[in-house]
């Protein structure tokens, strides 16, 4: 859903969260190549180490928050500790490292993006992720004549 409904913030909290976008026949991803949107798919399969520092520390800062909202809750007096602060936006890791991608994409791909005419998504597909289109998916560019 939040895929269809474009919204990055909420795809950006649920992949920091492990969501999985391969889930229910890799719908999100045939959502994104649908809707043309190359950034969202591109944001989907490949791990970004700076998105990721940002949004993991983020999420830990909210734990940290209710776990101190729990314990006035139980004991009735707030907890000062020491908290480690949030980096700033924009900020990346110490090092930056290439990660791995979220998920192996698969040829039926293809035709969602054929189907809504994203040659960017192709291209995408083809060139940067290696994917080999099938003899039905050539048919169907031919057919709907890639630019």
């Amino acid at each position: 859903m939040a895929v269809h409904l474009q919204s990055l913030p909420l795809i950006c909290f649920l992949l920091a969260a492990g969501a999985d976008p391969t889930l229910k026949g890799s719908i999100s991803l045939h959502i994104a190549a649908k809707q043309g949107d190359l950034a969202t798919l591109r944001l989907m399969v490949e791990r970004d180490d700076i998105i990721e520092f940002q949004w993991r520390s983020r999420l830990r800062a909210i734990v940290e928050d209710l776990r101190a909202l729990e314990n006035v809750r139980f004991s009735g007096h707030l907890d000062q500790g020491p908290r480690k602060p949030l980096p700033a936006l924009g900020t990346a890791p110490s090092k930056r490292r290439r990660l791995a991608d979220r998920c192996q994409l698969d040829n039926s791909l293809f035709k969602s993006a054929i189907g809504a005419k994203a040659w960017d998504i192709v291209a995408y597909l083809m060139h940067t992720k290696g994917l080999v289109p099938d003899v039905d998916t050539l048919r169907m560019i031919d057919t709907h004549g890639m630019p």
